[in-house]
């Protein structure tokens, strides 16, 4: 298992690419840190509402298995 939060973007990246990490692994990771944090910190203001975010997460790790790489950053999750 890997400590989620002491990756960087391109270590995230490179796993997945890999088959080591799913981006709905990572979906889910940080659905779980905003719903413990946010509430206190008040930084997410607008959020693509889980459900979508999982399906998306899971379409971007069936277009990695078929070898379908849409940019360096394909399946990681960013907040604006």
């Amino acid at each position: 298992m890997h400590d989620i939060d002491a990756l960087s973007l391109r270590e995230m990246a490179d796993l997945q690419r890999r088959g080591r990490l799913a981006s709905r692994d990572l979906a889910e990771h940080y659905l779980a840190r905003i719903a413990e944090r946010n509430p206190r910190l008040n930084a997410i203001i607008e959020q693509t509402p889980p459900e979508r975010l999982l399906a998306e997460a899971g379409a971007a790790d069936a277009a990695l298995r078929r070898g379908r790489l849409l940019g360096p950053l394909h399946g990681v999750p960013l907040s604006l």
